[in-house]
């Protein structure tokens, strides 16, 4: 995505018009139906959105760490793979290659039924090691939660998944032209605004409150500390804030374009988050696929 257009969208976020509590409940009811009927029109229609039972997403992933001042940080290159196999069965892998010359590190991070867990899924490779998400299980699971919540609500219009709430939310301005919000309540305490493109109906923008992820690279070996107890050796730490801490809560956005048909369902194949003063992620969508099947064990902890 060019820089100027996120700048743009990054502009909607701070121009909208909170036009909803003008309106009245009942007009904002109607506008909210009838925002959603044109969201869903414009991603295949409401049949085919249903028919989406099951989902898998591959791409290729660029992230730049935060630097100082204006300079950015380092960055990292790698791949994601989300699957979903219903709203309780979720797998999200995140591998990338932490300095240059070294080879991919996969951590997972997944939701299997009541279970919900992260993990290293490569061996350690090279003197550093991996430290996980874990920490309090609840707010790991509430964590994952909100994850799979803002993908259905990015890639499928937030069908499939009960407990998503949409209301109108106004109207915001851009160099490019107008967008309509609608704002979004969904599972695991997920509350964020949804901009629509006001000519296509289709998602540009997510914004959403997100705890400070970190990133941090650690040598083991001769001088260095050792591991933090309880996550072993590996590769990278990666993960929110240690559950014993409160997270502060950074504004997040995320940005979607380059929409492509696949199984009649209109996806986004770029996707960018930016997270307020931390890491900034580009994905290029290079597979999906639409009701795979997954066997039995495929979200369990590996």
């Amino acid at each position: 995505m060019k820089k100027r257009q996120l700048a743009d969208l990054a502009a909607a976020a701070f121009l909208a018009i909170g036009a909803a509590g003008l309106v009245g409940a009942e007009g904002a009811d109607s506008k909210t139906t009838a925002l959603l009927a044109k969201l869903r029109q414009s991603l295949g229609g409401e049949a085919k959105l249903a028919s989406v039972k099951s989902l898998s997403l591959e791409a290729d992933m660029r992230r730049v760490l935060p630097g100082q001042g204006a300079e950015p940080g380092p960055e990292m290159s790698g791949d994601i793979k989300i699957d979903i196999g219903d709203p309780s069965h979720y797998l999200f892998v995140d591998s990338f290659s932490p300095m240059a010359g070294m080879p991919l590190i996969s951590i997972g991070s997944g939701l299997d039924g009541e279970t919900s867990w992260s993990a290293p899924l490569s061996p350690p490779s090279g003197p550093v090691m991996i430290r996980t998400a874990g920490g309090d299980p609840a707010q790991l699971r509430a964590r994952l939660e909100r994850d799979l919540t803002r993908i259905y609500v990015a890639l499928l219009a937030g069908g499939g998944r009960a407990g998503i709430e949409f209301t109108y939310g106004g109207g915001a301005e851009s160099p490019d032209g107008r967008a309509q919000i609608l704002e979004v309540k969904g599972p695991g305490d997920f509350k964020g605004k949804l901009f629509l493109d006001e000519k296509t109906a289709r998602p540009m923008m997510i914004v959403y409150p997100e705890a400070a992820r970190r990133m941090v690279m650690q040598r083991s070996g001769r001088g260095s500390a050792p591991p933090p107890e309880g996550h072993g050796e590996g590769a990278a730490a990666s993960g929110p804030a240690p559950p014993s801490l409160s997270p502060e809560l950074k504004e997040a956005r995320m940005f979607l374009a380059d929409y492509k048909s696949e199984g009649g369902v209109s996806f986004p194949h770029s996707i960018t988050i930016k997270v307020q003063e931390g890491i900034t992620e580009e994905w290029t969508v290079q597979n999906i696929k639409v009701n795979p099947a997954f066997g039995p064990d495929y979200f369990k902890k590996r």
